[in-house]
């Protein structure tokens, strides 16, 4: 089965706590609530990004790994703090 990668946003920090702590209580998931260092939407040169973190995930060998957080600042995607 392919590893499969869930990225949470929300803006309480409890709940973003409990909905971690409820993904990784799934069978074969490792899934963080926060995991810092935050990835700046402009990265310097040679710094570690999400690529770097996506590769330390696939390394656990889980089948789910993923983190929730208030936001996720290279994801264009998603909303900005402000």
């Amino acid at each position: 089965m392919p590893q499969r990668i869930i990225l949470g946003m929300g803006a309480d920090p409890v709940a973003l706590g409990l909905l971690a702590a409820i993904l990784a209580e799934q069978r074969s998931a490792r899934v963080t609530a926060g995991q810092v260092p935050l990835i700046p939407w402009n990265l310097p040169p040679g710094e570690p990004g999400i690529r770097e973190r996506f590769a330390r995930w696939k390394a656990t060998g889980a089948a789910i790994v993923g983190d929730v957080a208030a936001s996720y600042p290279w994801c264009p995607a998603a909303p900005r703090r402000r």
